[in-house]
């Protein structure tokens, strides 16, 4: 830390700090005078030769430096080294006596009353390793010529151990970049890419087989290869808004008077219905009997006033406040209107509530909707699963074998919203890929002599499967593809081989091999001239130079149905 009043500067020094940190904050100050505040027993300046770096330094950034300290260990290493010290940052700069036989002591110790408050901050230094800030007095070169002593020369020249311990961590640092340099550049970096022309023939080739479950292996004679079936089950849920609306107010009740005009008795259970003249609904609440009539046939409901009647009570059929009504006439179900009628008295208490509700077709939107997501996903994952088997997944035999749902409600439930599950099981047929292979390559063999050439490439990659037929366990297949015949270079035997020699005899070796056209070397970086002694780093590309026939599509398909290997 350090402050600065117009050209002077303080810098304080910590018990920790090095010279060399020192020297730096020192030559970063702004002021000319540099006051370097030192704390008890400062590591850093108990060697003459630092005080004398850190004079040389200040010289060189044309600043005077005093040491603020009354460290007697201090002050004649610094009369020593020709620096100026002071005894606060009030007191006169001053040069101590060189060390002779006992350093120099200095007198005034003890804390007068009467020194200015700088002075006191330098006694408070002593104890507490920092001084307070005073007003630093101008030095001059008066007072360095005044009281600098004549150096002693000394015969014995003692080394700079900072220095020589720093340059011997610097070679050491630059001897490890080199060596790490050396290694990424001779065995990281090296790579070569070779790229082989061979002749090639191109056949189009169609082929049909039988893939059947529960087969052991290839079937050469009845051209047949195992097939394997893989299920998925697929498990998920969605939410859905009810859209419908339910009425959960109140029903209206009232009573109803009920007319018996005929000659038997008759009995209104509770729960029979009666309808008003208005077309609205109530139930009786209650079993009511009513006593025959009186009176002569033929019955007349005129004629009927004076005989037996009872009056039950009734409650709307359905909530809301549609069957708040006035009085009128009723029908009883289950009796003629001209023996057994009703006239019924005004209906009150029903109110309108509604909520919502949840209808079938709600439950069905969600089975729909798990429907859609789950095929799609299920197909991935069966087709996934299949080519980690290193099998041909046959995208055609993908079927739902069984699903069911459910909901968290039925339809009419009050609810905002029903939660629709579904469970689906799905599956898919797969043939070995090495099967499939091996019946192109015996296909092929009445046509190619493999004893002299190879298949350089089955074209399975771009190869078409379709389903021709299904029975039982035994799906026929038709396979399309373009077959590469030509020179078999294995290329990894082919990266070893070649490892560790010179372009032209990498070059030498390859076209030795049958079928070899072409070979084109390229090295990386710009000084490699040779092939990397590691076969990891050498990448071989075989270029099939031939015809390349085009895959006619299948007159018997939809060729964009098709399952591609790949």
């Amino acid at each position: 830390m350090s402050e600065t009043n117009q050209k002077k500067s303080i810098l304080y020094v910590d018990t920790g700090d090095e010279i060399t940190s020192v020297i730096a904050r020192m030559q970063d100050t702004e002021g000319k005078i540099v006051a370097i505040v030192l704390p008890k027993r400062a590591p850093a300046f108990q060697s003459v030769i630092n005080i004398k770096l850190l004079k040389k330094a200040a010289q060189k950034a044309k600043k005077r430096s005093v040491l603020i300290t009354s460290d007697k260990t201090i002050l004649p290493l610094a009369g020593a080294a020709g620096i100026h010290v002071a005894r606060t940052t009030e007191s006169k700069p001053y040069i101590p006596d060189a060390p002779k036989s006992t350093p120099k002591q200095t007198a005034d110790d003890e804390v007068d009353p009467n020194q200015p408050v700088g002075e006191l901050a330098a006694k408070a230094t002593e104890e507490q390793d920092t001084i307070d800030l005073g007003d630093l007095p101008d030095l001059s070169l008066e007072d360095e010529g005044a009281k600098k002593p004549k150096k002693k020369k000394s015969g014995i020249k003692v080394p700079n151990f900072n220095k020589f311990r720093l340059w011997l961590i610097l070679g050491g640092v630059l001897l490890v970049l080199l060596i790490i340099g050396w290694y990424v550049a001779a065995f990281v970096l090296p790579r070569a890419e070779i790229t082989v022309e061979t002749s090639t023939q191109n056949v189009a080739e169609t082929l049909e087989f039988d893939a059947v479950l529960g087969l052991d292996g290839l079937d050469e004679e009845s051209v047949a290869i195992p097939a394997t079936r893989l299920t998925y089950t697929f498990q998920d849920e969605v939410a859905v808004e009810a859209t419908g609306e339910v009425n959960v107010g109140d029903r209206a009740s009232g009573q109803v008077t009920v007319t018996n005009c005929d000659s038997q008795s008759v009995t209104i259970s509770s729960g029979t219905a009666m309808t008003s003249s208005n077309g609205f609904v109530f139930r009786s609440r209650e079993t009511v009997t009513i006593s025959p009539s009186n009176r002569t046939p033929p019955f007349q409901p005129a004629n009927c006033l004076e005989d037996e009647s009872e009056t039950i009570s009734v409650e709307a059929d359905e909530l809301g406040a549609d069957y708040n009504i006035s009085s009128t006439s009723y029908t009883v179900a289950g009796f003629p209107s001209n023996t057994v009628f009703g006239d019924g008295s005004n209906m009150s208490g029903g109110s309108d509530d509604i909520k919502p509700a949840v209808t079938s077709r709600d439950i069905t939107t969600g089975r729909e909707q798990l429907k859609q997501a789950a095929s799609p996903k299920a197909e991935v994952e069966l087709e996934e699963a299949l080519e980690a088997e290193d099998l041909v997944p046959i995208l055609e035999s993908f079927e739902e074998r069984d699903s069911s749902t459910s909901s968290s409600h039925e339809s009419g439930d009050q609810t905002d919203e029903v939660t629709v599950s579904l469970t689906a099981e799905y599956a898919m047929l797969g043939v070995g890929r090495e099967d499939v292979r091996e019946l192109i390559r015996l296909q092929l063999g009445e046509e190619f002599d493999f004893d002299r050439q190879s298949i350089v490439d089955d074209g399975l990659e771009q190869a078409t499967l379709r389903i021709v037929s299904r029975d039982g366990d035994t799906t026929r297949l038709r396979l399309r593809t373009i077959v590469s015949i030509g020179a078999e270079i294995d290329t990894e035997a082919l990266a070893e081989e070649v490892a560790g020699l010179s372009r032209s005899e990498t070059e030498s070796t390859i076209f030795l091999r049958d079928g070899v056209r072409d070979v084109q070397i390229s090295y990386e970086p710009f000084y490699v001239f040779t092939t990397p002694n590691d076969p990891g780093k050498v990448t071989i590309t075989i270029l099939q130079a031939g015809d390349q026939p085009d895959l006619e599509p299948d007159p018997d398909f939809d060729n964009e149905d098709s399952t591609e290997l790949e």
